[in-house]
C-alpha cells in the first residue's frame, strides 16, 4: 500500500501543470544595501553639516538637496522591496490531457479606438493570431473552437474596422486549418508571411498550401465593396447606438472539417452618448465583459490590445497550467503576459520596452496587471473574493442574493444569472449553441446608462477613475485577496509594436504617470487597501513605486536645477572633491551607476541600451513624469481635465516589406507638444551654466567667493549634457529631428526668468581678508568617525538580530514559558531604542579650538553698545551655594578668589561676583568679608608672577615653599612667603569662628540681618535679577561653591566662542566641561563622567550644541531672558507707557530698574556700568523678595526654569528651544575644577537627584518631543535630550532584565538562546561588540581599562540603585503621594585642609550607610547568588535533567556577570565591616524581597 501511494504521488508529481522557481538575488540584495547605505550616508552628511550655511544663500541649496535626496532614498526603499522576491513559473501544457477532463472556455477581448492611429489591418492581425491559437478540450483533437470566443471592442465606430474583420472571418476559414495542419509557429499572418519559408522536396503540398495562402491574404485585404453597414449609417464616433454583430458563429453548421473550425467572431461597438462619460478603455472592457456574459460567458477572459499579436500558439494552455495548476485558486487571479514587442529598434532607444522593470514583484502576491496580455478569472473581474477569504470569513461560500445581483450588475436578468453561474465557480459550463439570439439583450448590457446605479467601475469590472484603468483593476483584484501569475514562454505569448519617436513615446509615458499620480491622490491609494482590505504591505509599497512616476518628475527636475543654480549663483550644493563626504557622492554614483549597468547586462542587454534608458529616464522624468504631475495638480484644484491619448500604432506592422517611412528610426524626432518645453529649458540653462561656470573658473573671477561651486557641480552639468544630448541636438536640428521654435522660444523664457541672479555671487568683487579667527571648528577625522558610526551601527544591528530572533522563534511551548521571552523581547526592544538615540548623539562630533590671542590683540567687540565703554562685554560671575556645613566656606571663598584674580581686559571694572547663600550663613558671609581683605593682595599677586592656579588651597598645597633659581627671584620669594602666611591667617580666622560669637560680637550692623533669621524662613536672593538691577553684564558666568577657576584665561577663551561666530544664534551660551582636582585613580564611583564629556557631549556638539550642566557655563542674559536670537524688537525709543514696557512688566514683574536694564539687554541699548552699586541695595532685596516671582515670567519663559531638581538640564533646553546654540568649551589647562563626591552614599544620592530632576521633566510639559514640535529644538537634539532625560526610565527595564537570569534558573526556564541553537551566536556577539565599542572608547579618552570596568559595573550599580529610586519617587509624586526633595552633595572639606588627610584608609572603596537607595542592589546581589548555587547544584545533581527549556550557558553568565558587576556589594554583604559594610538593616529588608521573588519563582 505504502509503495503504490509512493507511486501515486510520483505519478502525481510528474504530471504537474506548473512549478515556482524562485529566483536566488543573494549578490543583489547586499548590492542593494551598499547603494542603500551610502544614501543614507549622504543624507547623514547633509544633517549633520553645520557649515551648510555658508554654501550659499542660507543653506537652501542643501536644504532642498537634502529633502531630494531623502526622496531619493524612500524611491531606492521602493525598489528594494519590488525586486527582493523575484520568482518564475514553469509551465506544462502537455500534462494538461492527464489533468484536466475539460478545459474551461475563454472569452478572447480585442480593443481598438481610432482607425487612423490603430489600422484596422493592425487590429485584423491581432485577430487572427487568437483565431488560430491552438485549444483543445479533454485533450482530443487540435482545434477547440467552440470554446474560445474572440469579441472585438471599436471604440470609434468605424465601418471601416467592421469591413476588415468581415473580411478576416472569410480569411480565417482557411488560414486556421492551414496554420493547424503544418503547425505554424506565428499566426499573424504578417509576420509569418515576411518572409519565404525553408522547405526540401517532401514538403511541395506546404510549398503549393502557402503560396495560396499568400495570395489570397493579398487579394483579400484589398477586396471592396460588402453590406450589413446600415447601422453605421449617421454614427459618429461620439455618438451612436450600440452595435452587436455576430461575424462568425461557430456553431455546427459553421465548423470546418474534423477540426472545429475556429471560435466564435463578435464585433462590438458599445452606445455613447454626448451627456455620458466613457471610461476610455475602462469602459470599453466592462461592455465587453457584459456583452461576453449574455453570448458565451466563459469564465476565463483574455484582454490583449489591437496591436498585440498571439506570437505562441499554445498561449491558452500554457495560461490553463497556471489558472488550474494551483491547489487554491486564490493564487491566480489573473495570469499576466510580460510585454514584448516585434520589429523593435536595436538598443531600445526610446527606453520603452521596460525589459527589467518590477520582475521582483512576482514573489510577493504577483506582478501587475499590464493593461494587455493578461487572462483573468471573470470570477474575479466581478470583484468576488477567493472562495478561501469569503469561507474563512463567514463560514460557507454560498451564493449571491437575487437583491446584491441587482445592485451589483443592473436590472438584466440575463446578466444576472450569467453572473451566477460564474460566481458559483462553474468552469465548464455549456456554451450558448445559437449566440445571434442574444444580440438584442447584448446591445442593452452595452447602452450607455446602463451602469448608472450599479457598482459597474467601482466594485465589478474594469475599475474606473484613472486613465491606467489596468494598474487600478489589478490593485482592486489584489486588494480583495487574489494572487496574480506570471507567465513566461518561449517563444514570448504575444509580441506588440513599441511607439518610436519622442512625441509618440512622451505621450505614452504620461498618459501612463498622469493615471497612476490619479489613483496615489484618490481613495483607491494602495495604502488604504493594505490598512482596510487584503492588498499586502509590500505589494502595496510595490505600487507605490509606480505610483510616485509624476512626483519623481517634479522632485528630479528640483535636483538638476541645483546645478545650474549653484554654477550661476557661485554656490556649491555638493562636497568639494577636497572634503571628507566627497567620497560619499562619488561612491554613490559609481555604484549605482554600476548596479543598473550591470542589472542590463544580466538581462542580455547591450552597454548602448542601458546607456539609452539611462538617458531616457533622465528625459522623461524631466518631461513626461513632470507634466503628468502638473496635468492633476491642476485638475485636482478644478482648473483642467485630464485627456485620454490614444498612442499611434506602426503602420508597417501590416506590411511585409518591414520599411520605415523615417530615414533614422533610432534618432529623437520633435513636435510643437509642451511636453518637449521643460526639457529644452533645461538643456539650455545647463548650457549657459557651465559656459559661465567654465568662464568664471578660466579668468579667477570667483577666487574669493565661499562656497563656490566645484568640480562636483561641473562633473553634474556636463553628465546631465550627455543625458540630454539628444535635445542639444535638436536645439541644431532640422525637419523633425529639430525642436519647433514656438518651443524653443518658451524653453528660452523659462531660462531667461530663471537666471536673474546668476552674477550676485561675484558682484562683491574681492574682499577684504577676513580677521584672524577667534575660534575654530574642528570635527572628528573622517576615517575615525565614519569607524565610530559603522561600530555603533553594528551593536544596532545585533540588537535588531536578537529582536528578530525573539520575534520569530518563540519559546511558549511544553515546559517553557513564553512570558520570559516577551518581557526580554521588550526590555531588548528598549535597549535598541537606547543604542539608536545613542548612535545619532555621537554620530557628529566636533570640538571648537580657541584663539584668546587674537581677542586681545584685535581687541573685538560684541556690538557698537560695548565700544562705548570698553573693549569686551562685562561679566557678572554668579557663585551658589546652600549649606555651610556640607559646603564649608572655606570651599567657596577659594573658588571666589579664583573668580577675582581672573585675567580680563579692565577686570576690575568689566567683572563682578556675586554670591548667593541659600543658607542665610552669617559664617559664609564672614568669610567672604575675610576673602575680600585677602585679596587685595592676592590678585596682584597672581597677576604680576602669571600664577596658573589661582585658588590658593592649590596654589599653597603643590609645594611647602618655592625654589628660588637666584637674586631676581628672591622678589618672588619674599611675596610668596608673605601670600601663604596671610593665606594661612585667613584660614584660621574663618575656620576659628562660629555662628554664635559672630553674631554675639562679629561687627554691628553688618550682621544685624543675619540675627533671628532661620535658614527656611529670610529674604531669597535670586542671583540673575539681583545682578541685573546692580552691573547688568551681557554675559553671566554661574559656579557651584566648590567649581574653582583653573586656568586664569577661562573668560577669554569664553569670549572667544561668544564673539566669534558671524551669528550670535551659535553660542547662546558656552559650557565647560566638568574637570575635578584629586580624583580617585580609575574613577572608582563612575562619576568623573569624563568619557562622556569627551563622546557623548562632543557628538551633541555637532547637532545644537552641548547641554547646560549646571557649573562652569557662561551664558548671554539675552538668552537667560528667553528673548530668541537676533532679536528685533519695536518701540525701541520708548519705556515708560509704551506696548513693549507693559510686555516686560508682565514678564519681569513690577520694578522699573529691573524692567529697563532687561529692556537694555534684550534690544542691545547703551546701558553704561553702575558706579556706586551700594546705592541699588534695596532695589535688589526688592527684586529679591519671596514673592516677587508671583504673577510673572520667571521660572517659565524668564531666568532659571523651575519644575524639576535639575534645573540645569531644563533651563539649557528651553534656551535651545527658542533656537539658539550652544558650544563646549575645551582648554588646557581645563577651565574649572571641582570635586566629586567619593563613597556609595554621596555618589547615589547625587544620581538619584539627577534622575529624580530628569523623570520630572520627560513627563511634564518640558517634554523635548513638545520643544521640538512646537519650537525650534531640533530633532537630533531633543534625541540627545532624550537620552540623558531617560535615564530612570531605564531602571525599570534593567531591573526586570537583571531579573530574567535568577527567574528563569529559579524555575528552570530560559530567555537565551542555548548555545547548541543557531541564536546563541547573536546575543554572545552583542555581549562581546558592545563591551569592545565601549571599552575601545575609554581607551581613545585616554583612560584605563579599571576605569572603563568601574564605569561598567557602576552603571549598573546606579540603575538598579539610585535610577530605581528615583523613578519610583517622581511615579509616587505624580499619585499624589509624595514630594521631591533636594538633596545637597557633601563637598570633599579637605580641599580647605593643608594636609590632605582623609578619614577612610581606603578612599576608593565602596562604603555604605541605611539609606533606602542599597536595597535594590543588595537584593539583587543576593538574589544572584542563590539562583547561581540552586542552578549549580541542579546541574551537579542531575534534578534539571528532561525539563524542556531549561536555562543554559547563557542564564548562567548572565547571573555571573551580574554578581561581578555587584561585587562592591558581594563583599558588603560577606566580609565588609563598618563603613565598608552593608547595614543589617538593609540585609534584612533585601533579605526579605529575595524571599519574596523566590516565593513568586516556586508558584510558576
Amino acid at each position: 500500500m505504502a509503495a503504490a501511494a509512493a507511486s501515486g504521488e510520483k505519478e502525481e508529481e510528474e504530471k504537474k501543470l506548473q512549478e515556482r522557481a524562485p529566483i536566488r538575488r543573494t549578490a543583489w540584495m547586499l548590492a542593494d544595501f551598499v547603494v542603500l547605505f551610502l544614501l543614507l550616508a549622504l543624507l547623514v552628511r547633509r544633517a549633520t553639516a553645520a557649515d551648510a550655511e555658508e554654501r550659499g544663500v542660507g543653506g537652501a541649496a542643501w536644504r532642498v538637496a537634502f529633502a531630494c535626496e531623502a526622496w531619493f532614498a524612500f524611491v531606492w526603499l521602493l525598489n528594494m522591496n519590488a525586486k527582493w522576491s523575484p520568482a518564475r513559473f514553469d509551465t506544462y501544457p502537455e500534462n494538461l490531457a492527464g489533468r484536466i477532463d475539460e478545459l474551461p472556455a475563454v472569452d478572447m477581448f480585442v480593443t481598438t479606438t481610432d482607425p487612423a492611429l490603430e489600422p484596422p489591418v493592425v487590429t485584423v492581425n491581432t485577430v487572427l493570431s487568437l483565431l488560430a491559437v491552438d485549444y483543445y478540450p479533454g485533450g482530443a483533437g487540435a482545434g477547440g473552437g467552440e470554446r474560445l470566443a474572440c469579441y472585438v471592442s471599436d471604440d470609434g465606430c468605424s465601418p471601416v474596422t467592421y469591413y476588415a474583420l468581415r473580411e478576416a472571418a472569410g480569411f480565417a476559414r482557411t488560414w486556421v486549418p492551414f496554420c493547424r495542419r503544418h503547425g505554424v509557429a506565428v499566426r499573424a499572418p504578417f509576420r509569418y508571411f515576411a518572409s519565404t519559408p525553408e522547405f526540401g522536396p517532401a514538403d511541395r503540398k506546404f510549398l503549393d498550401d502557402w503560396t495560396f495562402m499568400k495570395d489570397a491574404d493579398e487579394t483579400t485585404l484589398l477586396r471592396q465593396g460588402g453590406g450589413e453597414f446600415a447601422e453605421f449609417m449617421d454614427a459618429k464616433r461620439t455618438n451612436h447606438r450600440a452595435i452587436v454583430k455576430v461575424i462568425w458563429d461557430n456553431n455546427s453548421k459553421n465548423r470546418i472539417g474534423e477540426e472545429g473550425g475556429f471560435p466564435h467572431l463578435i464585433y462590438v461597438s458599445r452606445e455613447k452618448s454626448p451627456g455620458h462619460h466613457h471610461h476610455y478603455k475602462a469602459g470599453a472592457m466592462n461592455a465587453l465583459t457584459r456583452v461576453s456574459a449574455m453570448m458565451t460567458n466563459a469564465p476565463i477572459m483574455l484582454n490583449v490590445d489591437c496591436d498585440m499579436f498571439a506570437n505562441d500558439p499554445q498561449v491558452v494552455l500554457h495560461a490553463m497550467c497556471l489558472l488550474l495548476g494551483f491547489d487554491d485558486e486564490i493564487s491566480s487571479g489573473f495570469v499576466q503576459v510580460p510585454q514584448s514587442f516585434y520589429g523593435d529598434l536595436k538598443d531600445d532607444p526610446f527606453g520603452n520596452k521596460l525589459e527589467k522593470l518590477l520582475g521582483g514583484v512576482a514573489g510577493i502576491q504577483g506582478l501587475f496587471y499590464g493593461g494587455t496580455g493578461c487572462f483573468h478569472r471573470r470570477k474575479a473581474i466581478y470583484g468576488i473574493e477567493p472562495d478561501s477569504i469569503v469561507v474563512g470569513r463567514e463560514g460557507a461560500a454560498g451564493s449571491p442574493s437575487y437583491k446584491e445581483l441587482q445592485f451589483k450588475f443592473e436590472s438584466s436578468e440575463e446578466l444576472k444569472e450569467s453572473a451566477r453561474n460564474i460566481i458559483s465557480g462553474d468552469m465548464s459550463g455549456e456554451p450558448i449553441v445559437d449566440i445571434s439570439s442574444c444580440i438584442e439583450v447584448a446591445k442593452e448590457v452595452s447602452s450607455c446608462n446602463y451602469e448608472s446605479g450599479t457598482h459597474w467601475g467601482l466594485e465589478v469590472g474594469w475599475a474606473y477613475g484613472s486613465m491606467t484603468e489596468d494598474i487600478l483593476t489589478g490593485q482592486r483584484i489584489h486588494a480583495a485577496g487574489w494572487r496574480s501569475a506570471k507567465l513566461e514562454t518561449e517563444p514570448p505569448a504575444f509580441l506588440g509594436c513599441a511607439p518610436t519617436g519622442g512625441p509618440a513615446c512622451l505621450t505614452q509615458f504620461k498618459r501612463w504617470a498622469t493615471g497612476l499620480f490619479e489613483i496615489l491622490i484618490s481613495q483607491n491609494n494602495p495604502l488604504l487597501l493594505s490598512i482596510f482590505k487584503y492588498l499586502q504591505f509590500r505589494q502595496c509599497l510595490a505600487y507605490l513605486t509606480l505610483y510616485v512616476w509624476a512626483v519623481r518628475g517634479f522632485v528630479e527636475l528640483c535636483y538638476e536645477l541645483l546645478v545650474p543654480y549653484c554654477l550661476l549663483t557661485n554656490q556649491s550644493f555638493l562636497p568639494k572633491a577636497s572634503e571628507n563626504c566627497f567620497n560619499i557622492t562619488l561612491a554613490l554614483f559609481l555604484t549605482y551607476s554600476t548596479y543598473n549597468f550591470v542589472e542590463y547586462m544580466e538581462c542580455g542587454l547591450s552597454v548602448r541600451a542601458w546607456w539609452n534608458n539611462h538617458r531616457m529616464q533622465r528625459i522623461i522624468s524631466a518631461s513626461a513624469w513632470l507634466l503628468a504631475f502638473f496635468t492633476v495638480l491642476l485638475k485636482t484644484i478644478g482648473l483642467s481635465e485630464t485627456v485620454f491619448e490614444v498612442t499611434r500604432k506602426e503602420k508597417s506592422t501590416s506590411d511585409g516589406n518591414g520599411q520605415n517611412d523615417e530615414v533614422d528610426p533610432e534618432r529623437f524626432t520633435f513636435d510643437a507638444s509642451p511636453v518637449f518645453i521643460p526639457v529644452t529649458a533645461l538643456t539650455m540653462l545647463n548650457i549657459v551654466a557651465i559656459t559661465i561656470g567654465t568662464w568664471r573658473a578660466v579668468f579667477g573671477t570667483t577666487e574669493d567667493v565661499p562656497g563656490g561651486p566645484g568640480i562636483s557641480e561641473f562633473m553634474s552639468c556636463g553628465w546631465l549634457l550627455l543625458c540630454l544630448l539628444p535635445f542639444v541636438r535638436g536645439l541644431v536640428g532640422k525637419g523633425s529631428y529639430g525642436i519647433p521654435w514656438s518651443v524653443k522660444l518658451k524653453a528660452s523664457l523659462l531660462v531667461a526668468l530663471s537666471g536673474g541672479g546668476g552674477g550676485e555671487g561675484t558682484r562683491s568683487g574681492r574682499k577684504k581678508p577676513p580677521p584672524p579667527p577667534l575660534q575654530e571648528r574642528v570635527p572628528l577625522g573622517r576615517r575615525a568617525a565614519w569607524a565610530w558610526r559603522l561600530a555603533g551601527l553594528a551593536v544596532l544591528l545585533l540588537l535588531l538580530a536578537l529582536l528578530a530572533l525573539r520575534l520569530l522563534r518563540h519559546h511558549g511551548g511544553a515546559g517553557g514559558d513564553g512570558g520570559v521571552w516577551r518581557v526580554a523581547l521588550v526590555c531588548e526592544a528598549w535597549f535598541a531604542a537606547l543604542c539608536a538615540l545613542n548612535v545619532s548623539a555621537k554620530w557628529s562630533p566636533v570640538r571648537f579650538v580657541t584663539r584668546p590671542e587674537n581677542l586681545v590683540a584685535e581687541g573685538r567687540t560684541p556690538s557698537t553698545t560695548a565700544a562705548e565703554y570698553g573693549e569686551l562685554p562685562a561679566v557678572d560671575m554668579l557663585v551658589t551655594t546652600a549649606d555651610p556645613a556640607l559646603e564649608p566656606p572655606l570651599v567657596t571663598v577659594n573658588t571666589v578668589l579664583s573668580l577675582l584674580a581672573l585675567d580680563y581686559p579692565r577686570a576690575g571694572e568689566r567683572l563682578a561676583c556675586y554670591v548667593s547663600d541659600d543658607g542665610c550663613s552669617p559664617l559664609t558671609c564672614h568669610a567672604l568679608r575675610e576673602a575680600a581683605g585677602f585679596a587685595a593682595a592676592w590678585v596682584p599677586f597672581c597677576r604680576r608672577y602669571g600664577v596658573a592656579v589661582r585658588a590658593p588651597f592649590r596654589y599653597f598645597s603643590s609645594s611647602s615653599s618655592p625654589e628660588s633659581g637666584g637674586p631676581a627671584d628672591r622678589k618672588f620669594l619674599d611675596d610668596w612667603t608673605f601670600m601663604k602666611d596671610e593665606y594661612d591667617k585667613l584660614v584660621r580666622r574663618i575656620k576659628n569662628t562660629d555662628e554664635r560669637s559672630l553674631l554675639r560680637h562679629g561687627g554691628g550692623e553688618f550682621f544685624a540681618e543675619f540675627l533671628n533669621v532661620e535658614r527656611r524662613n529670610h529674604p531669597t536672593i535670586v542671583k540673575t535679577r539681583v545682578s541685573a538691577v546692580m552691573t547688568n553684564a551681557p554675559i553671566m558666568l554661574n559656579m557651584d561653591c566648590d567649581m574653582f577657576v583653573n586656568n586664569p584665561q577661562a573668560v577669554l577663551h569664553a569670549m572667544c566662542l561668544l564673539l566669534g561666530f558671524d551669528d550670535e544664534a551659535s553660542s547662546g551660551f558656552v559650557q565647560a566641561p566638568q574637570r575635578f582636582y584629586d580624583a580617585l585613580k580609575d574613577d572608582p564611583f563612575g562619576n568623573q563622567m569624563e568619557c562622556f564629556f569627551k563622546r557623548f557631549i562632543s557628538g551633541v556638539q555637532g547637532v545644537q550644541g552641548a547641554f547646560y550642566a549646571g557649573t562652569g557655563c557662561f551664558h548671554r542674559r539675552k538668552a537667560v531672558y528667553g528673548v530668541p536670537p537676533n532679536f528685533n524688537g519695536a518701540e525701541r525709543e520708548d519705556t515708560i507707557g509704551s506696548s513693549s514696557y507693559k510686555e516686560l512688566h508682565t514678564r519681569f514683574g513690577n520694578s522699573q530698574e529691573l524692567n529697563e536694564s532687561a529692556r537694555n539687554i534684550i534690544w542691545d541699548l547703551s546701558s553704561k556700568p553702575m558706579v556706586d552699586i551700594s546705592s541699588r541695595i534695596e532695589v535688589a532685596k526688592a527684586v529679591s523678595a519671596c514673592n516677587y516671582d508671583i504673577g510673572t515670567c520667571w521660572g517659565q519663559e524668564v531666568g532659571w526654569v523651575y519644575g524639576s531638581l535639575t534645573e540645569d538640564i531644563l533651563t539649557g533646553q528651553r534656551i535651545h528651544a527658542m533656537g539658539w546654540r550652544s558650544v563646549l568649551m575645551v582648554t588646557e589647562p581645563p577651565a574649572f575644577m571641582g570635586s566629586a563626591p567619593i563613597g556609595g552614599p554621596a555618589c547615589l544620592t547625587q544620581f538619584k537627584r539627577w534622575a529624580t530632576g530628569q523623570s520630572e521633566i520627560i513627563i511634564s510639559r518640558n517634554n523635548p518631543i513638545l520643544a521640538t514640535m512646537f519650537k525650534r529644538l531640533k530633532f537630533r537634539q531633543c534625541l540627545a535630550y532624550l537620552i540623558v532625560l531617560g535615564w530612570p526610565l531605564r531602571a525599570p527595564f534593567e531591573l526586570c532584565y537583571g531579573l530574567l537570569g535568577p527567574y528563569c534558573i529559579l524555575t528552570n526556564q530560559s530567555f537565551l538562546p542555548k548555545a547548541s541553537e543557531d541564536g546563541f551566536s547573536i546575543p554572545l556577539a552583542l555581549f562581546i561588540s558592545y563591551n569592545t565599542y565601549n571599552f575601545m572608547e575609554y581607551m581613545v579618552c585616554g583612560l584605563s581599562a579599571r576605569a572603563w570596568w568601574n564605569n561598567h559595573r557602576m552603571q549598573r550599580i546606579i540603575s538598579v540603585s539610585a535610577w530605581t529610586l528615583a523613578f519610583l519617587t517622581v511615579l509616587l509624586k505624580s499619585l499624589g503621594l509624595s514630594e521631591t526633595v533636594f538633596e545637597v552633595t557633601g563637598k570633599d572639606k579637605s580641599m580647605s585642609d593643608d594636609d590632605d588627610n582623609t578619614d577612610g584608609a581606603d578612599p576608593g572603596r565602596f562604603t555604605f550607610d541605611s539609606s533606602p537607595v542599597f536595597i535594590p542592589v543588595t537584593a539583587l546581589a543576593m538574589l544572584n547568588i542563590v539562583a547561581v548555587t540552586v542552578g549549580a547544584c541542579r546541574v551537579a545533581f542531575g534534578t534539571a535533567e528532561g525539563v524542556p527549556c531549561a536555562p543554559g550557558i547563557g542564564e548562567f553568565m548572565c547571573c555571573g556577570w551580574l554578581v561581578l558587576c555587584f561585587f562592591p556589594f558581594v563583599r558588603g554583604i560577606v566580609w565588609g565591616k563598618g563603613s565598608y559594610g552593608i547595614p543589617w538593616s538593609v540585609k534584612l529588608k533585601a533579605s526579605l524581597l529575595v524571599a519574596m521573588f523566590v516565593t513568586f519563582c516556586k508558584r510558576n
